[in-house]
């Protein structure tokens, strides 16, 4: 998959689907949460729950304390000024890395190919017996 053509939006609510959080979509018959008029005012954000507790605000790919854990457990390393245009990138392992201006959308990147590469079987012709 290309990452580069996702909007931050779009990776972060496959970040927050792929932390096991329910995701709010747009809808204008709510009066609050994630009606089209607040995608409009912020349009990275989007609303999760973990089904027990409030709908929040959440927006890996800008917000430290959203990504802050992710980066965490899935040991990816931020690298700062990667290259000599200021670009910053993220790696975990030797096998992935993503270089972005936002460091934070890189790691997000990072961790959605770790997650994707998960799913994926050592032998698609048979059961992954990993």
């Amino acid at each position: 998959m290309d990452y580069s053509k996702l909007s931050d939006f779009e990776i972060n609510k496959r970040v927050a689907i792929s932390r096991g959080l329910k995701v709010q979509e747009i809808d204008d018959s709510k009066a609050t949460g994630m009606t089209s008029k607040y995608h409009e005012l912020k349009p990275h954000t989007v609303w999760v729950s973990d089904g027990s507790g409030p709908w929040e605000q959440y927006a890996p790919t800008l917000c430290w304390s959203d990504a802050g854990p992710i980066i965490s457990e899935n040991q990816i390393n931020i690298l700062w000024n990667w290259n000599e245009e200021g670009v910053h990138g993220a790696t975990a392992d030797p096998l992935y890395e993503y270089e972005h201006e936002n460091a934070l959308r890189s790691a997000m990147i990072v961790f959605l190919k770790i997650q994707g590469s998960a799913n994926v079987p050592v032998n698609p012709a048979r059961s992954d017996l990993r």
